[in-house]
């Protein structure tokens, strides 16, 4: 029998089911039996997207990406930036107006995204195996060579 695939939005409103049917009192077993899945596949699930709680939803944010990572939110500018890997770019979301565009491209294969207490962008890089640090000026300096004051 085909295994079915479920959105993200139907994952959460499933878990959300087995959390009310929980609550009036019916066993878990019987409550995930309920909504047609097995136990290894909603503990998986709860592990998944059971921090999403209340109203949360899952949003789509752009399309065309291949293989995404690195996600870094930038609350003081209501952005989030991310890696599309295999098209070598990162993206930039802004939270105001909803747009999508490229924040840096090549990225060097750019797999992993934080920022430092500064508030400045550091980027691992793939194809030059190298940590970047993104200055508040855009300026790209390798990070190990900043740290002791050299560009």
């Amino acid at each position: 029998m085909p295994r079915k695939s479920y959105k993200p939005e139907e994952i959460i409103a499933k878990l959300r089911q087995v959390d009310v049917l929980t609550s009036q009192g019916q066993g878990v077993a019987e409550a995930i039996r309920s909504i047609g899945v097995s136990e290894v596949t909603y503990y998986r699930w709860r592990q998944e997207f059971g921090g999403l709680k209340g109203n949360a939803a899952v949003e789509r944010l752009a399309t065309g990406c291949r293989f995404t990572e690195g996600p870094v939110w930038f609350g003081d500018g209501r952005y989030l930036l991310w890696s599309d890997i295999p098209n070598d770019r990162i993206l930039k979301w802004e939270e105001e107006t909803g747009a999508v565009s490229v924040y840096r491209k090549p990225s060097h294969y750019a797999n992993g995204n934080t920022r430092d207490r500064q508030g400045r962008l550091i980027t691992c890089e793939m194809d030059t195996q190298r940590l970047t640090r993104t200055e508040h000026d855009g300026s790209i300096k390798c990070w190990p060579r900043a740290l002791r004051g050299k560009s």
